[in-house]
């Protein structure tokens, strides 16, 4: 969208001020950029539109011209968007709270707070960083008490063997927070595909706590299908 707005006036800029070219090549890279990583360059059937479509090669042919050479040999879309995806994953010199705040969201329904955690590593390399699975536990309920949160939850994605999967982890941390996370369950676990993750060593039913962690079989649902499912629950379980 940002690069449909400003097309008219790069067009009229680049046309009159010839000495910017290196200046649109680097601009058009970094604009580049998201795009690729957001539709997984280009290839996620639920994601991609015809208006991204349109924005790379629009983005392609700034970068052609300023180098003065074909789309092709300046652009290799797929080299480019593995650099992105790599730099994108290495979050391995932050601590557990790091990551968990670095892509997070947090909605508020009445008196019910949810917050969700993006991360781009999977679950046991979470469990790795905080020390054990006891200390993870105790680390993201730091994070949710901080946050005043009745449900907090983790989606992780990674690409182990060159497949991409989902994990996702729930915790009703009060009452109406396990009233809603079971609800949830009951309610989408079939639509995004759920099972059990690690033979369940992270779910928990008793002592007023609940909790699951599970493989997301239906990957094609990010945070957009999962938070407003979440809420629903919320809502249904009031």
């Amino acid at each position: 969208m940002v690069v449909k707005y400003c097309r008219e006036a790069w067009d009229a800029l680049s046309n009159t001020q010839q000495e910017l070219q290196e200046l649109d090549r680097e601009v058009a890279y970094l604009a580049l950029a998201p795009i690729l990583i957001d539709t997984t360059n280009l290839t996620s059937k639920s994601k991609v539109t015809d208006a991204d479509v349109e924005a790379v090669r629009y983005l392609e042919g700034k970068i052609a011209a300023a180098s003065e050479a074909s789309v092709r040999e300046v652009v290799d879309a797929r080299e480019y968007f593995e650099e992105l995806l790599k730099a994108k994953e290495d979050i391995g010199g932050l601590g557990l709270r790091d990551i968990l705040r670095k892509d997070y969201k947090q909605w508020t329904e009445e008196d019910v707070v949810l917050g969700i955690s993006s991360v781009v590593k999977n679950l046991r390399f979470l469990i790795e960083k905080a020390g054990g699975e006891g200390k993870f536990l105790e680390v993201v309920k730091e994070f949710a008490e901080e946050r005043k949160l009745s449900i907090c939850s983790i989606m992780t994605t990674s690409h182990g063997g060159g497949e991409f999967k989902r994990e996702l982890f729930v915790w009703g941390l009060d009452r109406k927070g396990i009233e809603s996370a079971r609800k949830f369950e009951a309610e989408a676990g079939e639509k995004l595909g759920l099972k059990k993750w690690g033979e369940g060593s992270l779910d928990e039913d008793e002592g007023g706590q609940w909790r699951r962690c599970w493989w997301q079989g239906r990957v094609e649902n990010s945070r957009k299908q999962v938070a407003p499912l979440l809420r629903s629950a919320v809502a249904d379980a009031r």
